[in-house]
């Protein structure tokens, strides 16, 4: 998806590359800059499949940045099933190249608080 021609845009960064992250937890920062305490503020983020690329957890990835600077409020993960892939050759890739159907987000609340920030215990193989 394109989102501007300015050169330093993220949208041009791919989720494979660690500068993602690094730039989203920029955002990340400045949004706890700006908070007033005890406020919230939500981040909508998705995963990532492609054939060559694989799965890449941005969601979760991103989750452990967050967890730098905010509590965890409530994580909500939705799920869309879009129409197209409810066909018989969509089943059929998917059971092919090993990937789901459904896309999955997660809708991440999470607040200023003055009593540190949430803890996370991800490990990667």
């Amino acid at each position: 998806m394109k989102y501007s021609d300015h050169p330093d845009c993220i949208g041009k960064i791919s989720c494979e590359k660690e500068e993602f992250f690094t730039e989203l937890e920029k955002i990340a920062k400045e949004i706890y800059r700006i908070l007033k305490p005890d406020k919230v503020m939500a981040w909508l983020i998705g995963d990532h499949w492609r054939k060559r690329s694989g799965f890449i957890p941005v969601g979760i990835r991103m989750y452990e940045r967050l967890c730098k600077y905010f509590e965890t409020v409530d994580i909500v993960c939705v799920t869309r099933r879009n129409q197209t892939s409810n066909t018989g050759l969509w089943h059929k890739r998917a059971r092919e190249f090993n990937f789901y159907l459904r896309g999955f987000k997660y809708l991440f609340i999470m607040q200023k608080t003055n009593q540190g920030h949430c803890e996370t215990t991800f490990s990667r193989n």
